[in-house]
């Protein structure tokens, strides 16, 4: 019996892991029993959101020798590849509010990976680059993110991977 750290709506929680007699994994609780979701693992949401979680679990510990987050490492990789892209249009390609978005280019810029510079056409605009240490720190970063991606790509096929990701931009896209 392994106890493993499993996050249910935002709870963690150590569970016992065992594997039953199909040869599938299942959670227990402390006394014994198999843990019942009852319908809740075949909730799309909660499938996805477990395995974003895992995800998201093993490439901080992938990045963090290198201190970055999935947001920090995003962020570089998108100035990186959108030379004069402003704090706004980064937060609305991630997703995120523009304070959020301000918090993540303060801290890289603390760091001296980001500068921010005011725009010659419009003056109200910042528009962010690397830094030379934001470009090597990046470099090692996506060295790193290579590792992270492909132990997870291991656990299918190509054909299955490709549709996968049809599945997931079918999703992305309904908004």
């Amino acid at each position: 019996m392994q106890k493993t750290p499993v996050c249910a709506w935002g709870m963690i929680e150590s569970m016992n892991k065992m594997t039953n007699n199909t040869g599938k994994e299942e959670l227990q609780l402390s006394s014994g029993k198999p843990v019942s979701l009852k319908g809740l693992d075949e909730l799309l949401g909660y499938q996805l959101k477990r395995a974003q979680i895992i995800l998201q679990r093993d490439f901080l510990e992938t990045l963090a020798p290198i201190g970055l987050t999935q947001r920090q490492g995003a962020t570089l990789w998108l100035i990186k590849e959108n030379p004069a892209i402003s704090q706004s249009e980064l937060a609305s390609v991630l997703l995120m509010d523009r304070a959020t978005m301000l918090v993540i280019i303060d801290k890289l810029s603390t760091r001296g990976l980001v500068k921010r510079k005011r725009s010659e056409v419009d003056r109200r605009r910042h528009e962010l680059c690397l830094t030379d240490e934001g470009e090597a720190l990046l470099a090692q970063a996506k060295e790193l993110i290579k590792g992270h991606e492909q132990r997870f790509k291991n656990l299918f096929t190509k054909d299955e991977l490709a549709t996968f990701f049809k599945f997931l931009d079918v999703i992305a896209n309904q908004s």
